[in-house]
């Protein structure tokens, strides 16, 4: 059911979807293509220290429990280093009113 949700959701997007491999989304952090989970983390949690990370008592999660959200603010960092979504942007501009 999950599945299906999510496809309906990119089915909606009214723009092209980007598509970016883990390899760009390690890239992106700066760490290189053999980023660990702590790596990713700490980039993240480094750049936006303020963002709703999982926290316990007021301390940080254990690093595991952070990655997938990591995950997505590299991923987001790669996607907007692509040369697609410079031209979406691009084209957006172009016909915005």
């Amino acid at each position: 059911m999950s599945n299906g949700i999510c496809l309906g959701v990119l089915a909606s997007c009214p723009l092209p979807i980007i598509e970016v491999s883990p390899l760009e989304a390690k890239l992106a952090t700066g760490h290189g293509k053999t980023a660990t989970k702590a790596d990713m983390i700490a980039w993240a949690t480094g750049l936006y220290p303020s963002a709703p990370w999982l926290m316990s008592r007021g301390r940080m999660v254990a690093k595991n429990k952070n990655e997938h959200l990591a995950d997505a603010t590299a991923i987001v960092h790669a996607g907007i280093a692509t040369a697609a979504f410079q031209s979406s942007i691009s084209i957006m501009r172009t016909f915005a009113i």
